[in-house]
């Protein structure tokens, strides 16, 4: 006496909604792809080519702006603009090329609606523009904020003080330009 074996129709299609299911949901919790991005291994001053400074790897999930582990060796050779504390992650922001300006700044107290609202961060890059009698010109451009206080000048103010990476030509260019007419810095894309 042979048995036969019967499948419920309902039976199949229950284990194929199932096995869909499944599918979906282990491609949405499927962790994202990682990267070994540099970060400071120790306080890190500006001015020091980055093979001379003690980095250290971690993975993370890929951000536009990281330096990664691959691209180290043909950056070998650039120069911390910024100093960055232990543990941050690098930034191609945060790196000029050798022979670059590294450690002059010069400081500038703007009014936010003429510093980006604020919005500024150390490694940041900005464009100076002056606005005066002969009219508005860009006057330097892709500059690094190398630090950036906002709600300074006193009780209750809200100026920025900004200080950018700067060679002593340029420094010239914006004490002179700061005193003549307006200055404005236009922050270039994160």
């Amino acid at each position: 006496m042979s048995r036969r074996i019967r499948i419920d129709a309902r039976f199949a299609v229950t284990g194929v909604l199932a096995l869909i299911a499944a599918i979906i949901v282990m491609t949405l919790t499927r962790p994202s792809e990682r990267v070994s991005v540099l970060v400071a291994g120790a306080p890190l001053p500006p001015g020091v080519a980055l093979s001379d400074l003690p980095v250290d790897e971690r993975l993370t999930e890929p951000i536009a702006g990281l330096i990664t582990a691959e691209e180290m060796p043909g950056l070998a050779d650039r120069v911390l603009l910024v100093p960055v504390e232990a543990g941050s992650p690098l930034l191609m922001s945060m790196l000029a090329p050798p022979g670059g300006p590294t450690s002059d700044v010069v400081a500038v107290t703007l009014e936010p609606g003429n510093a980006v609202q604020g919005d500024l961060r150390p490694g940041d890059r900005v464009d100076v523009y002056v606005s005066d009698d002969v009219g508005t010109r860009r006057i330097a451009e892709s500059m690094t904020v190398a630090d950036v206080v906002v709600g300074g000048g006193g009780l209750g103010g809200n100026e920025v003080a900004v200080l950018l990476a700067v060679d002593t030509a340029l420094a010239e260019q914006i004490i002179t330009a700061m005193h003549t007419g307006s200055i404005d810095l236009v922050r270039r894309g994160r």
